[in-house]
């Protein structure tokens, strides 16, 4: 939907060699989505922060439709395992601290919705166990936030 998307070669990647990768620099918040409805779910992704401090942070976004979705991240840079929803603007619905994902080592997000309840798991530990009822379906994809210029 937004970003600069693609499917690139990377050694150590823990599903063979080919990554997808969000190369945008402009975009408030990048999101690519799979062309058919999933509801109820259950969903893994592995994340690797990238190793640049601008931009460490993944996840799952999921029930989107029309621009309306879920989203639940990791960020390393600040601590925390979050879920949001997006409709025309970012709410925070529930957060958790954790340890920081390290940077440039891959991560484990799982994500299971079913009904209004839905719970998220980063590296095998239930962090997010939340009831949300604002979206009842939609297609599921991967959210990143984009890669900025390096500060220098």
């Amino acid at each position: 939907m937004d970003g600069q998307w693609a499917v690139e070669d990377m050694a150590g990647a823990p599903s063979g060699k080919k990554v997808l990768v969000q190369r945008a620099t402009q975009n408030q918040f990048n999101v690519i989505v799979a062309p058919s409805v999933h509801t109820p779910m259950s969903t893994c992704d592995e994340i690797q922060p990238d190793v640049r401090p601008e931009d460490a942070s993944g996840g799952i976004v999921f029930r989107f439709n029309g621009g309306k979705y879920y989203v639940v991240r990791a960020n390393a840079l600040e601590d925390n395992f979050r879920l949001y929803s997006y409709d025309r603007g970012r709410r925070d619905l529930a957060s958790a601290s954790v340890k920081a994902p390290a940077l440039g080592q891959w991560h484990t997000v799982r994500l299971v919705a079913i009904g209004d309840h839905i719970q998220a798991w980063l590296d095998g530990k239930l962090y997010l166990d939340h009831r949300d009822s604002r979206f009842k379906s939609g297609r599921v994809g991967s959210g990143r936030r984009p890669i900025q210029p390096r500060r220098r």
